[in-house]
């Protein structure tokens, strides 16, 4: 899904404002998002570092913190 949105990111926009009737309130706040350059860095960053925290905690597992045996 994360790929998809990576996709498609240049068409968010336009789609949002081609389709007025989309959930009114979640389609404003999407578009507020999209056009306000602080909350998107924002967003960027969250998403960066929950991104971040599956490398950390596999870095974490491979140096042998944990047991290894029991990690699924």
């Amino acid at each position: 899904m994360g790929d998809d949105l990576f996709l498609s990111y240049p068409d968010i926009q336009p789609f949002l404002f081609e389709n007025e009737g989309l959930a009114p309130a979640t389609r404003e706040k999407l578009l507020t998002i999209l056009e306000d350059d602080e909350i998107r860095l924002r967003v960027e960053l969250a998403a960066t570092v929950d991104a971040g925290e599956l490398f950390v905690k596999a870095t974490y597992d491979l140096e042998g913190d944990t047991f290894l045996a029991v990690k699924v």
